[in-house]
């Protein structure tokens, strides 16, 4: 059941646990926090909560359904780390919504979910491909920011050449987009989306195959190594072991799948 905690005189915390928010509590609610029992917020949940300012939404909420949060005027940012979709009119005339934050997961943004928010400027999303975004999201847009992962990744890059040319394309949407009009920033943003998807997948298999040929060096450089350090045992006894017995004993105690098996993964890309 819902319920809400009046922590003083201005201030009102509802504890959202599905349905809508009783009447008699639209009108007075400040604050939400959706209860971790909730993944989905259901059909007109918060519509028309004039004075409602922020909505603790935890990872586990992946679905925000039509009109849930319609004419909440009192919001302005909004965080939404495990939403996966977001229905029709689900944020409709929330005349002052400034930013919103997505997570990693987001799949889907239907048409006209965000429709009514003039004042949204600034969108942070995932790089993920299909990635579904309805156009009235964008048309007040000023700048679009990518995930915190992916920004990690991107510094991650063997290259630093690879890291600044991604940099500058990751910047050029904040150049771009205040420029279109309207509906076109629909499609410069899908555009950057798609640049930015195809090079970080080249630089990915660019950094796969130099850590690959960097192993094969080095676990050639250790067996050499161990080579070189049974040429210094004393000849009598080097003599009595077959050559090509000692290399394969070399090749194995080497090191090389101990040294890898614990610095490769600190060299792979995350997917």
């Amino acid at each position: 059941m819902n319920h809400a905690g009046v922590t003083n005189h201005d201030s009102v915390v509802f504890v959202y646990t599905g349905g809508r928010v009783p009447e008699h509590l639209r009108e007075r609610i400040t604050h939400a926090i959706i209860d971790k029992s909730v993944s989905v917020i259901d059909e007109y949940a918060f519509q028309d909560c004039p004075k409602l300012q922020s909505v603790a939404c935890h990872k586990g909420v992946e679905i925000i359904r039509k009109c849930a949060f319609m004419s909440c005027n009192g919001l302005r940012v909004l965080n939404l780390p495990g939403v996966k979709h977001i229905e029709t009119w689900a944020f409709k005339k929330c005349r002052r919504l400034f930013q919103v934050i997505f997570g990693e997961k987001l799949e889907r943004i239907e048409r006209m979910s965000f429709t009514g928010c003039r004042m949204l400027r600034h969108i942070t999303i995932p790089l993920n491909e299909g990635m579904a975004i309805g156009g009235s999201l964008y048309l007040n847009i000023e700048s679009v920011w990518l995930v915190e992962g992916i920004r990690k990744l991107i510094a991650s890059l063997h290259f630093e050449r690879w890291t600044r040319r991604m940099e500058m394309e990751m910047n050029e949407i904040h150049r771009t987009v205040p420029c279109a009009r309207g509906k076109s920033k629909t499609s410069v943003i899908k555009e950057w989306m798609s640049s930015m998807i195809h090079l970080l997948k080249h630089f990915k298999a660019e950094h796969c195959i130099v850590v690959n040929e960097a192993m094969t060096l080095l676990e050639l450089a250790l067996w050499k190594a161990k080579l070189d350090e049974s040429h210094k045992e004393p000849k009598r006894k080097r003599a009595k072991i077959d050559s090509g017995i000692i290399r394969k004993e070399r090749r194995v105690t080497c090191g090389a799948d101990i040294i890898i098996k614990n610095v490769l993964p600190f060299l792979q890309l995350d997917e």
